[in-house]
């Protein structure tokens, strides 16, 4: 794989971008997400909201210490 441009770039980044635009728009728009809680990773209560992992840095993204619960109601 391949990161930057030229000869390997993916010629379907754009509409790939695209779709997942079109997908978190229609979750939102036909959702409705409430906050309930926050979790530890083995399911326990937690006492404070979630903060990125040290090991984590450097990837694109950094994986939370905790997980973070959800209801979701469906709008129409």
């Amino acid at each position: 794989m391949h990161a930057g441009g030229g000869i390997a770039i993916c010629p379907g980044r754009f509409f790939a971008k695209q779709e997942i635009l079109l997908t978190v728009a229609m979750l939102i728009s036909r959702f409705d997400f409430e906050f309930v809680k926050w979790v530890q990773l083995d399911g326990k209560p937690s006492d404070r909201p979630a903060e990125d992992t040290a090991g984590s840095q450097g990837g694109g993204s950094m994986q939370p210490d905790r997980d973070m619960m959800a209801r979701c109601k469906r709008l129409w």
